[in-house]
């Protein structure tokens, strides 16, 4: 049984161990950390899940851990999100801005 309140089926799982290729796999996630890692493709249908797990068929996309961004500038958009946005798309899910001492305190 996969135990885990999202299941994301049978997708192409790149854990970036060094060394270690991509391998199809179906990952359980509790609480916001991965729990179990199923290897193989399956069909979400198939899966033995408990009822109030939400399953994604991830057949046919990557998984992979959040990337970090540690040198980012976001300071000068005037838009809001639209960089952190961008970078959630790319898989980017922590970014540091600012360390390189320009920006706009960079006269104080």
């Amino acid at each position: 049984m996969a135990v885990g309140d999202l299941i994301l089926a049978g997708g192409l799982l790149f854990t970036m161990q060094d060394g270690e290729e991509p391998f199809f796999a179906t990952l359980a996630i509790n609480g916001g950390r991965v729990r179990e890692i199923i290897p193989g493709s399956v069909e979400p249908g198939d899966l033995d899940c408990p009822p109030c797990a939400t399953v994604r068929d991830a057949r046919g996309l990557y998984v992979t851990p959040g990337f970090v961004d540690i040198h980012a500038h976001d300071e000068y958009e005037g838009g809001g999100d639209v960089v952190e946005l961008s970078l959630l798309r790319q898989g980017v899910t922590t970014m540091l801005s600012g360390n390189c001492g320009s920006g706009p305190l960079f006269a104080d």
